[in-house]
């Protein structure tokens, strides 16, 4: 199994948040995740090239969408997971949203949850994306090339600034912000903040701000074993317990107690 993982630098910083490639061959993926990988709602966008065959998703519901192997991905808000009885070989490129937004001159709204085929979104570009990845062989050409492509689609003007200030405080804060608090730390009128985020974010400061927390919150859970649900709902900024499971719920589509039983049981493996 091997996963690689680099961050740009520089003036990309504020487009793209990270490359990565994963290559697990079917023994190690049927051994890792023997009853699937489940893939908690987060804030991603995400491109994803895979070089082995097309991997099925299943949704939380039990319905199946075949994933293609070139896709873009919007924000995540429900739960999906994968599984597949091939080799798992695939680049994947994480975006800001403003990011996405600028390179592509398209807006995170016109994205879905499951996978779009990039040709649908990227008519001239994705056939020479995929042709220019495949000759290339290793996981640092394939970021340099990216990287070089990037350079030429991005414009980096004080909207793109602003918007990645904001971003970053987002995603480090250790305290929760509202609407009304973070406008008031931009100097922003809350119909200017609403503004901006439905232009570079795709979505509502509000839903934005609850889809972060969450993602927060079950990180902490799942990948880090908080286990104490009142500890963790309140470290995040939850009024309660109830809060925090009125979000779960939301986003899952069951309460916690009802996912331990129904995934976390059967040994799917959570991330």
């Amino acid at each position: 199994m091997s996963v690689l993982v680099k961050k740009p630098t520089g003036v990309l910083e504020r487009y793209i948040q990270q490359y990565s490639e994963a290559a697990i061959s079917k023994e190690n993926r049927a051994r890792l995740f023997p009853h699937g990988n489940l893939r908690l709602p987060n804030s991603t966008i995400r491109m994803a090239f895979h070089f082995s065959e097309t991997i099925p998703w299943i949704a939380i519901d039990g319905k199946t969408k075949a994933q293609p192997r070139q896709h873009i991905r919007g924000y995540q808000t429900t739960p999906i997971s994968f599984n597949t009885s091939e080799d798992i070989d695939a680049f994947r490129v994480e975006f800001t949203p403003f990011g996405f937004r600028r390179i592509f001159d398209l807006p995170c709204s016109e994205l879905d949850v499951l996978p779009i085929p990039m040709e649908e979104l990227l008519e001239k570009d994705y056939q020479m994306l995929w042709e220019e990845l495949v000759k290339r062989k290793t996981f640092i050409d394939r970021v340099n090339f990216m990287n070089a492509y990037f350079l030429t689609k991005i414009k980096d003007d004080m909207p793109i600034k602003k918007a990645y200030v904001i971003h970053r405080h987002i995603l480090e804060s250790k305290s929760f912000s509202n609407v009304f608090n973070l406008a008031n730390e931009f100097f922003l009128t809350e119909r200017t903040l609403r503004r901006f985020f439905n232009e570079y974010f795709g979505m509502s400061p509000k839903q934005y701000l609850k889809l972060v927390r969450f993602e927060k919150a079950t990180k902490n859970l799942f990948n880090f074993g908080k286990t104490n649900l009142n500890d963790l709902a309140l470290d995040f900024g939850y009024y309660d317990l109830a809060h925090f499971s009125n979000d779960f719920k939301f986003y899952m589509k069951m309460a916690p107690s009802e996912f331990q039983n129904k995934v976390l049981k059967r040994g799917i493996v959570v991330n």
